[in-house]
């Protein structure tokens, strides 16, 4: 048995516990045969310095995005907590975006 194939794969399941989740009533809006799921913190990703860069550059100037906070009351770039996308994995298949 090849060792070095699985030490990644023991190292993930040890500290698989330690793993930030997402949140449970998000992950039950998916679709049940979903096949890949990814979700963003975007809180953490925020902090990050690739959110610091991108949130520099949608503070210059765009109108549409202003205007889009101003009439709804909802700014993405300080709102959103969390978002979580699925789908069955088959090409031509819709997938699913969840945000909150």
């Amino acid at each position: 048995m090849n060792f070095r194939a699985v030490r990644p794969a023991v190292a993930f399941l040890l500290f698989a516990g330690l793993l930030p989740a997402a949140d449970p009533r998000l992950i039950s809006l998916l679709m049940p045969d979903a096949k890949v799921v990814a979700g963003i913190n975007m809180d953490q990703a925020r902090n990050s310095p690739l959110g610091q860069f991108m949130l520099s550059h949608m503070q210059n100037g765009d109108d549409g995005f202003a205007k889009l906070a101003a009439t709804t009351g909802f700014d993405p770039r300080r709102d959103l907590r969390e978002v979580l996308m699925g789908t069955v994995g088959q090409p031509g298949q819709q997938g699913l975006v969840l945000a909150r």
